[in-house]
């Protein structure tokens, strides 16, 4: 649980990063994706992430 709780917070602020590093208006496009993610069941899209 505890490893969980550091990867979705890693993936938070990677998503963050990404979304300065593109200047787009609304990280709630990145959150969305990551959202889907979940639903799939993928609990590591680190690579697709990567800016």
């Amino acid at each position: 649980m505890r490893k969980l709780v550091f990867g979705l917070a890693f993936l938070h602020l990677r998503l963050w990063f990404c979304a300065e590093m593109l200047n787009l208006e609304r990280v709630e496009r990145l959150v969305v994706l990551e959202a889907l993610f979940k639903k799939a069941g993928s609990l590591k899209p680190w690579k697709v992430w990567m800016c």
